[in-house]
């Protein structure tokens, strides 16, 4: 294992003895000496959001009362609890003739089902999971839905924290598909980790399902979960009249897909198109912003490379402004940035010599050093 501390400082860990929590003192983050593997959802796959940020790829298996069984990452089993559960979207099931958006409703819970005449809406409250489905209460009784009708189902938070795991160190773990989960470390081995989640179930990761472990409170913070907000017109190289714009994506490629740089998996940046430019407020409370940058690896896909170039600006100071940077070389590494009392964070990319050409650029896992 590679451990690191905020200021960037590696110290080794060999698995021959397996590393139990609590991890030492001043380590944020954790992984493997070997990079994640691009892992790809399976068809049919459904989007589960967590009240606490967390996010799975992951197919429904099931469920029992308040809790419901998905499959994450081919084989491994995560059970999560309705108090947990924020939403659940099996996109591939919904008509190709739906306009509409899938939004929560503004009072109790929504489920968008497949019927005889296309998507149907309906409110009402989710009394329990099943093996085969849901059972749902409306205003004109109890329904019961199965699995493979269910495109959608929005859970109304009550407003109550997510516990934190009974037991192990809290971290938040990157998966190799793009996927987040907060929860209980217990133990990291060669091949596998232990953990437990926040409704107090065991989940074990297989070596090639875990990108990165953060240990949060330890002096750093991703800037991809702060929101930023946007200068001008974003990503809209021809002007807004054209109707091409790109806006930015925290933990995700301008175009969606997962970051991608120098064929390396990155669980955590900004994925943006020339010209871009985004602000964040500061509190004074930093002294310094880490971070890689580069042309995201999906435009060797496209005719045109790219070609941009990165600015950081601090309070008005350009501190650090790249080369022109062009896709399918290797990410670049940015001289650690002082933040030193700064009250305003700039992060912008203009295009450069091909001009709006294939520019999908990527800020690379940013990192916030207290």
């Amino acid at each position: 294992m590679i451990l690191e501390a905020p200021d960037g400082a590696l110290v080794t860990h060999d698995l021959a003895t397996p590393l139990a929590a609590p991890l030492p003192e001043g380590v944020s983050f954790v992984r493997y000496s070997e990079p994640a593997m691009v892992s790809v959802a399976q068809a049919g796959s459904a989007a589960v959001e967590l009240l606490d940020g967390g996010r799975v790829t992951a197919q429904v298996i099931g469920g029992e009362g308040d809790f419901v069984d998905v499959s994450i990452l081919g084989d491994a089993r995560l059970r999560v609890s309705v108090d947990e559960l924020s939403s659940i979207v099996i996109s591939d099931r919904i008509p190709a003739a739906w306009g509409s958006r899938l939004e929560p409703s503004d009072e109790g819970d929504r489920v968008y089902r497949l019927a005889p005449r296309g998507l149907e809406r309906l409110e009402g409250t989710l009394e329990e999971f099943t093996e085969t489905g849901i059972l749902f209460a409306t205003r004109v009784g109890s329904k019961e839905l199965p699995w493979s009708e269910v495109c959608a189902l929005f859970i109304e938070p009550l407003g109550e924290e997510p516990l934190v795991p009974p037991s192990g160190q809290l971290v938040v773990v990157d998966l190799a598909d793009g996927g987040r989960l907060h929860a209980g470390l217990l133990e990291i081995r060669a091949a596998e980790m232990d953990l437990v989640t926040r409704a107090g179930r065991g989940l074990r990761l297989k070596r090639p399902a875990v990108a990165e472990l953060f240990v949060p409170g330890s002096g750093a913070r991703y800037l991809s979960e702060l929101t930023p907000q946007a200068v001008g017109p974003e990503g809209s190289p021809f002007g807004d009249g054209f109707g091409m714009v790109w806006p930015h994506r925290l933990d995700r490629s301008v175009s969606g897909g997962p970051l991608r740089c120098g064929g390396r998996l990155y669980t955590r940046g900004i994925g943006v198109h020339a010209p871009s430019k985004l602000r964040w407020e500061l509190d004074g409370s930093w002294s310094a912003l880490k971070l890689a940058i580069g042309v995201d690896d999906e435009v060797l896909e496209l005719a045109g490379r790219g070609s941009v170039i990165f600015r950081v600006v601090v309070d008005g100071e350009a501190r650090f402004e790249s080369e022109v940077m062009r896709g399918g070389r290797a990410p670049l590494e940015v001289p650690r940035i002082s933040l030193e009392g700064a009250a305003e964070l700039r992060l912008e990319v203009e295009m450069a010599s091909d001009l709006h050409v294939a520019d999908r650029a990527d800020w690379l896992r940013p990192v916030l050093i207290r």
